[in-house]
């Protein structure tokens, strides 16, 4: 249990969330489910790119998990985070996408240089 406890104050305190006190588990609970829901809207906005703009040749390599998995990633792997925020309801969204965000110029230079995160 020491081990395990050590391991997620390590790891909270890499996020920055951490205060080299002992945390109570009630507070690392609701934040592992607060990580957990994060994750699960990042893999579901995944899904759904997926299903529209799947059949597209390039398209940026989106990460299925929450902004601060991928901002660790992005930390991790030396490359700069690539934050697209997207909203299904605006007029212009299938055509940025279509021709701006999955264009085989850009598509892959993303991939190659950022974490892509949305």
């Amino acid at each position: 249990m020491w081990a395990v406890g050590g391991v997620l104050s390590y790891s909270l305190g890499m996020l920055g969330l951490g205060s080299g006190r002992v945390v109570d588990s009630s507070a690392t609970s609701r934040l592992i489910s607060s990580m957990s829901a994060a994750a699960t809207e990042g893999m579901e906005f995944v899904a759904a790119f997926e299903s529209e703009y799947g059949g597209l040749r390039t398209r940026p390599n989106f990460v299925a998990e929450g902004f601060m998995g991928a901002l660790l990633r992005s930390r991790h792997a030396y490359k700069l985070l690539f934050v697209y925020l997207h909203s299904p309801e605006h007029p212009d969204t299938a055509v940025f996408s279509e021709r701006t965000l999955c264009n085989e110029a850009l598509a892959p230079f993303v991939n190659e240089n950022f974490i892509v995160w949305g």
